[in-house]
């Protein structure tokens, strides 16, 4: 895990000028993340970096790694166990961010795959967060420190693009895919209690 756990966000509204896309293509290039995720849907833009939980799910079983909290569910379980675990963080307000592979669907029909098949569903809860929607971004954070580095990146658009400008497609699914691109992400919002 990339930051200590926490439990809740720390949040703050900027105006920005800047296009979503361009914004979230500069915070990639800042080299401030070592992993981190873009994610559009009906207008609204998200970048998510770093990781307070994570969840994955292979023919192995389900495992849910929240800093030094680690638990593991059979994989017979299927979905509802993985909305149980992510229910169980001791976090409030999260989102989590991720992918999963087309044989997902055909695991959780019964079909069985070698156990060395990999991940089939990955999710990520971020320690940053910035989601952009008219104008305006709102930043989230595990702590005020990240928090504050956080908003001086946003704040910091020289008004040029950054070498090679921004990109002309969409990259998403980072997280868990080394090497590859272009995965389609999903997105799934945490309940507060």
């Amino acid at each position: 895990m990339s930051a200590p756990v926490s439990t809740h966000y720390c949040e703050t509204a900027l105006d920005i000028a800047e296009e979503p896309l361009a914004l979230a293509y500069r915070l990639a290039r800042s080299g401030a993340f070592h992993d981190y995720m873009v994610y559009e849907n009906q207008g609204t833009w998200s970048f998510a970096a770093g990781r307070l939980a994570e969840l994955r799910l292979s023919p192995a079983g389900i495992e849910l790694t929240c800093g030094p909290l680690v638990r593991h569910l059979p994989l017979v379980k299927g979905l509802p166990a993985v909305g149980s675990l992510l229910a169980s963080l001791p976090l409030r307000g999260w989102r989590a961010y991720g992918w999963a592979r087309f044989e997902l669907a055909d695991v959780l029909s019964g079909a069985t795959l070698p156990a060395g098949s990999g991940d089939l569903l990955f999710l990520v809860v971020p320690a940053v967060e910035v989601r952009i929607t008219d104008g305006r971004a709102l930043l989230r954070a595990s702590d005020e420190e990240r928090l504050e580095h956080l908003a001086g990146l946003v704040r910091s658009d020289t008004g040029s693009p950054a070498p090679g400008g921004p990109p002309h497609h969409q990259c998403r699914g980072l997280w868990g895919l080394p090497g590859r691109r272009g995965r389609r992400g999903s997105r799934h919002r945490g309940r507060t209690p």
